[in-house]
């Protein structure tokens, strides 16, 4: 099977950037940690926010874990009441199993 990206992330700085990297050659303007404010609840940090600017707005908001294990139901719960009131129309939750465990590619879930 062949994959996006050659190897897995050091840092979860790289697993961000390289997020950053495919949705920016997709045409998305691309910030990484973007505050973005929420109704009543202030302001979160979402790790890669994408914007083709295109009508109706397409944005998609981006939460990367780089953890030895799959993000847990609570962080998807969280990251899904950021994506519904940030104005974003999709959310991805991108997470890289670790070095350590014997699965050794990215798991994309979508929040919504």
């Amino acid at each position: 099977m062949a994959l996006i990206e050659d190897g897995a992330p050091d840092r979860w700085q790289d697993l961000e950037s390289s997020v950053a990297r495919i949705l920016t050659e997709c045409g998305y303007d691309v910030e990484l940690q973007k505050k973005v404010k929420l109704p009543g609840r202030g302001s979160r940090n979402v790790d890669v926010w994408a914007d083709d600017h295109s009508s109706p707005p397409n944005a998609i908001a981006v939460e990367c874990k780089r953890w030895a294990r799959p993000a847990t139901q609570t962080v998807v719960d969280a990251f899904r009441m950021v994506v519904g009131e940030s104005g974003a129309n999709t959310g991805l939750l991108v997470s890289w199993v670790s070095k350590r465990e014997p699965l050794r590619r990215p798991l994309i879930r979508t929040s919504i």
